[in-house]
């Protein structure tokens, strides 16, 4: 809240702004002073996975929602958590769970509509990295490198060579020119 008084209702599509007089008529509220707090429940189509990964990624922070966003056809669902994000992918009947910088790095890339497509695989990796594998390619992270991504030709190349544990290692920055 900006501090303009009221309530600010925020939608799929619109935000709205009402008074509180308002809001208190139409819960049948004594006083225009009150919390709302929205609790999301796991999505029925990850409550398995969820469990087997004992809530690792914690409290649910959104509700179900299709992706990619704004598409006629969903390739898939997906639902946000305190500790990542949970993706079924249509295509495999598969929940996935990324998280971290990885999964920072694949929605600045714009997530599902970017190069690399839908999730492959959960994040992975050992202390020292972390990558997930995409339709089209991968991103992996390491605290000394940060997180990259390789897609198309190049990732078959990598992949050919070992990724990350071959002789080409972790990916660096690309260099233009």
């Amino acid at each position: 809240d900006n501090g303009d008084g009221g309530v600010r209702i925020t939608g799929s599509k619109k935000t709205a702004r009402v008074s509180g007089w308002s809001v208190r008529s139409a819960l049948g509220l004594k006083d225009t002073l009150f919390t709302i707090e929205v609790n999301n429940e796991v999505g029925q189509q990850f409550k398995r996975r969820y469990r087997r990964l004992d809530g690792a990624p914690g409290k649910a922070t959104s509700s179900v929602y299709p992706v990619p966003r704004g598409w006629d056809r969903p390739r898939g669902r997906a639902q946000d958590f305190r500790h990542g994000r949970m993706t079924w992918v249509k295509a495999t009947d598969k929940v996935l769970w990324q998280w971290g910088r990885v999964l920072a790095h694949y929605d600045a890339q714009k997530r599902e509509k970017s190069v690399l497509g839908m999730p492959a695989s959960d994040t992975w990796g050992k202390r020292s990295y972390r990558g997930a594998r995409y339709v089209n390619g991968v991103i992996v992270w390491s605290k000394d490198t940060g997180a990259h991504h390789v897609w198309g030709s190049f990732d078959d190349a990598y992949v050919r060579h070992g990724g990350v544990k071959g002789p080409l290692g972790l990916p660096l920055k690309r260099r233009d020119g």
